[in-house]
């Protein structure tokens, strides 16, 4: 693999944009640091109009600062993560953080002890137009504010609460053994969970089944450390949302988001009135690949097949043609982002792994990519420049304050430009091979962002009962459930491993408590939007652009009601599982003689 020195400048993201010299970043460390210390001036001062605009004014000054440094680490961190200086620049920035935390620790405190009139005279203020979310948020919360040597000690817990995800991270990444896995050839290949996705799309069987098993044999060789882990991390989660008078976890999340329950519920009463279709997939594939049993080591391999490979421009090109419904501005960003250098695109050594978009305000987003010239490398290019554009879209309309769009809608213009790229694939297709593949890949979406994201969020709540529950929770619980959850999910066609009935000690996702839920209400998000702008509905484009534009400027159910989709209902549901269910019939069509 090439050193970064070795890779052509014009093919690296340019950090010139942040700062145009380290210097300049030495500067705004000092800034942030000297910041810090002028929070507390305003301790027990935020009783009047004045001092609140004065106050809010000067957060927002150090947080762009702030957010330049952190982008600016991280990103350097990313291009070679054995790099002490960024290593220990990135640790300084996480130490800044927890100290803004802790000197702000005052502030919700102290406005919640304003009377809702205050408040109202400062929404009205024009001064105070970019707050006014916020200042609406402050009278929402305050049952839920605690004093200020509360939320004092609640901050300082910030050292070491996230401590469970570190250790789940430091054991996968670092210290966990996966025994090699032999393919029929007798070849040994590197297990690990970066390249199990890899491992178990190879069409060598044996390959696939080794890596399977000798994965899910090193987490359940841990499994009493690993649950014992997982376990400390939900009490962790309900003790929080106990201390800040939340019935549940799930509550406590669903209340930031301003949603109620019903979003949640009707995706899970969704989601599982349509298992049959799940199912029907499963059966299908065992079909055309002719397998007396369909393992979970074989739900991953590819049917159909393409061979065509994709230059760096090439992926370009046809991700420009498959977005060409979303309009000509939206398109010419492809452009924009490639002239402006927003995307590291090649791997080198020391690189960090994957892909990512990480937006900063006033400058732009930034794209990892690690291309490898394959479809794979332009389904996920297409994938980050949805989030780099709706950063762009966010960004230029929204002021700071409202700049930042949550979880909840960042995966669907990431998902949206895959959509459209597999629809556009499929229609050009020529060869039967290749439209069984697009019919494919669209049906795994289905079954790896909607059904399986949403079978976690299944497992999460259970957990997280129990515990709130006063019910004692083991590994045996968890395991027993996890494998009616599989079962019920995956259905008779698909052969029962015991190993799956552990899988939950390998999902990270899982120390973000009900995260997982957010792709699911994503890709329905997605294909909604999607559906309406490729049958040319009335103003489909508009509503899409406005709500790329619109950022945090609302909560994000209300967002997404404006764009069309109302997640409340069950009319997005019907929808995509209508395109599900049209996949599966041409898929049947195309390969079952």
């Amino acid at each position: 693999m090439k050193e970064r020195n070795e890779i052509d400048e014009n093919y690296k993201w340019n950090l010139k944009d942040i700062y145009n010299s380290e210097n300049e970043l030495q500067e705004d460390l000092i800034k942030v640091k000297q910041s810090i210390e002028k929070l507390e001036n305003f301790k027990g001062k935020l009783n009047n109009k004045e001092k609140c605009l004065e106050f809010f004014n000067f957060s927002k000054g150090v947080s762009l600062i702030f957010d330049k440094v952190a982008s600016y680490a991280y990103l350097k961190h990313s291009e070679d993560l054995e790099k002490t200086k960024y290593i220990e620049l990135l640790a300084q920035v996480e130490m800044l953080s927890h100290q803004i935390a802790v000197k702000q620790s005052f502030v919700s405190p102290e406005l919640s002890t304003l009377s809702n009139e205050s408040i109202y005279e400062m929404i009205e203020d024009e001064r105070f137009k970019n707050n006014v979310l916020g200042l609406k948020e402050i009278i929402r919360n305050k049952p839920h504010i605690l004093t200020e040597a509360e939320e004092t000690i609640i901050s300082k817990t910030s050292l070491f609460s996230g401590e469970f995800s570190e250790i789940f991270d430091m054991f996968d990444s670092v210290d966990i053994v996966i025994e090699k896995a032999m393919d029929s050839n007798g070849q040994k290949h590197n297990v690990s969970q970066a390249n199990i996705s890899l491992l178990l799309e190879q069409p060598d069987r044996v390959l696939r089944k080794n890596a399977f098993e000798n994965l899910y044999k090193a987490f359940i060789g841990l499994k009493n450390t690993l649950a014992t882990n997982y376990i400390a991390n939900v009490k962790k989660d309900t003790s929080f949302s106990d201390i800040y008078k939340f019935n549940s976890t799930l509550e406590r999340r669903l209340f930031g988001l301003n949603a109620d329950k019903k979003i949640y519920d009707n995706l899970i009463e969704n989601v599982n009135k349509h298992t049959p279709l799940l199912h029907q997939y499963f059966q299908l594939k065992k079909k055309i690949l002719a397998f007396d049993k369909l393992h979970y080591y074989d739900i991953y391999l590819k049917l159909g097949k393409v061979t065509r490979s994709f230059s760096f421009k090439d992926s370009l090109t046809v991700i420009k043609e498959a977005l060409h419904p979303l309009g000509e501005e939206y398109v010419n960003l492809v452009n924009k982002s490639i002239s402006e250098r927003w995307i590291d695109i090649y791997p080198n050594k020391n690189k960090s792994t994957g892909a990512f978009s990480s937006g900063l305000y006033g400058v732009h987003a930034y794209v990892l990519l690690n291309n490898v010239d394959n479809l794979d490398s332009v389904f996920t290019t297409a994938h980050e420049l949805g989030h780099a554009f709706h950063t762009y879209y966010s960004d230029t309309t929204q002021p700071y304050e409202t700049s930042h769009y949550p979880i909840f809608l960042a995966e669907v213009a990431s998902t949206a430009n895959e959509i459209l790229l597999i629809k556009h694939f499929y229609k050009n297709a020529t060869k039967t091979d290749e439209k069984i593949f697009y019919l494919d890949k669209y049906l795994s979406m289905f079954k790896s962002t909607l059904f399986r994201q949403t079978m976690f969020s299944e497992f999460e709540q259970f957990a997280h009962s129990q515990i709130e529950k006063k019910q004692p929770l083991s590994k045996e619980k968890l395991k027993d459930y996890y494998a009616s959850l599989n079962k019920k999910y995956h259905g008779k066609s698909l052969t029962h491993a015991s190993e799956i009935e552990y899988e939950w000690l390998r999902i990270p996702h899982f120390f973000r408590s009900f995260y997982t839920y957010q792709y699911s209400t994503g890709i329905v998000a997605s294909i909604n939007l999607m559906t309406n702008i490729l049958e040319k509905n009335k103003n489909a484009v508009e509503k899409y652009t406005n709500f790329l534009k619109a950022g945090g400027s609302d909560y994000p159910v209300n967002i997404l009601k404006e764009a069309g989709v109302d997640l409340t209902t069950n009319q997005p549901y019907e929808l995509a599982f209508n395109e599900m269910k049209w996949a599966l019939d041409e898929l049947e069509k195309l390969s079952v003689k």
